[in-house]
């Protein structure tokens, strides 16, 4: 808790801060942080910030990774966090005198960074929308099957960042960004204002409260957009989980449609032949000196080749055709070794003693 005193004529307001920027341009790499950011401004006008970062990611492609806790303060991402920062709000500075009371210069300092916290939202949207995209072109790709996993986790990530901002932001509108401390008289008369079923002695805040009361007032109205914006995001995100969920379900039960065809025709290439030689015999069969006996391994032959044409024909697309095409493969081969093993004995009968 930060001692105030009226000689010291210290203002203070605690805010969210969510920030994006980018990182690496070459890379396509960006980085994401949230907090909250302590302003405070003393008699002299004198501002000073200090970021407190809770989580900060990193995202390549649509991928979010979080960076770990032991960042180095010189690290190439706090100084693209601080830059960025720095930036923004140097961009969103309305002018006001420098010999403004330090009350109203912490509430347009606190209000810059409420909506610099405000517009980084719409990155936290694109993010969203590539991952939807990303998952639409993988549902449709059967060959995408490794995509389907770093897709919901960076969908889980996302939706953790949305809600610890928005918990955040609801923080700083239910305690008023803390105004209470260098000035309860105002802080209770905003709330009076906000509810007026309150029971607070303090009549409810207007323009000739404090001077200051406007730009609290835009800053408190930016945190709700914010949580009511990640919000509506974070609702999104749990839809597009339920979907990869669905697509997951879906391809689970084609890929046992498709083992269970695959078993088929391999009992097709496999059993028939088993059962041929089972009635009657390898005797009678082999070797294929005679037209009856080149009869009787037609079955068999053509068992084994509809089997290999159907395990090629029918293959799916993606990891799984290359199990379908050893399967046909060695289906084939059973049938080259019949043949083979059927010429060697016609060719060279074994002398029965």
């Amino acid at each position: 808790m930060v001692e105030v005193t009226d000689r010291h004529r210290l203002a203070v307001r605690l805010v969210p801060l969510l920030l994006h920027w980018v990182e690496d341009p070459a890379n396509g790499v960006d980085g994401i942080c949230m907090g909250r950011v302590r302003i405070l401004v003393d008699g002299n006008g004198r501002v000073d910030y200090q970021l407190v970062v809770v989580d900060e990611w990193r995202v390549r492609d649509g991928v979010l990774d979080a960076v770990r806790d032991d960042v180095d303060a010189e690290s190439p991402l706090r100084s693209g966090l601080v830059d960025a920062f720095v930036r923004r709000i140097a961009e969103l500075m309305p002018d006001h005198s420098i010999d403004a009371a330090a009350g109203h210069v912490v509430a347009v300092h606190a209000k810059a960074v409420c909506e610099l916290s405000r517009n980084s939202v719409a990155q936290i949207r694109e993010i969203r929308y590539l991952l939807e995209e990303k998952l639409a072109d993988e549902s449709a790709d059967e060959t995408a099957d490794e995509a389907h996993t770093w897709i919901v986790s960076s969908v889980l990530k996302l939706n953790i960042l949305c809600g610890r901002v928005v918990d955040g932001a609801r923080e700083a509108v239910r305690e008023g960004m803390w105004s209470f401390i260098d000035d309860d008289q105002a802080y209770h008369a905003y709330r009076k204002l906000r509810d007026p079923s309150l029971i607070v002695s303090q009549p409810a805040a207007t323009i000739e409260t404090r001077t200051w009361m406007r730009m609290h007032d835009a800053a408190i109205r930016q945190c709700e957009q914010i949580a009511e914006q990640l919000n509506e995001e974070s609702t999104t995100l749990v839809g597009l989980l339920e979907a990869a969920s669905s697509i997951s379900s879906s391809r689970e039960a084609d890929a046992q449609t498709r083992l269970n065809t695959l078993v088929a025709l391999l009992s097709l290439g496999i059993g028939v032949p088993a059962l041929v030689l089972a009635l009657y015999g390898a005797q009678l069969i082999l070797p294929l000196d005679t037209m009856r006996q080149r009869l009787a391994f037609l079955p068999i032959g053509l068992s084994l080749l509809v089997a290999a044409i159907l395990a090629i024909v029918f293959a799916p697309k993606g990891q799984t055709r290359r199990i379908w095409i050893a399967a046909a493969v060695a289906v084939l081969g059973v049938l080259l070794c019949l043949v083979v093993g059927a010429l060697v004995v016609i060719a060279d009968p074994i002398p029965i003693s």
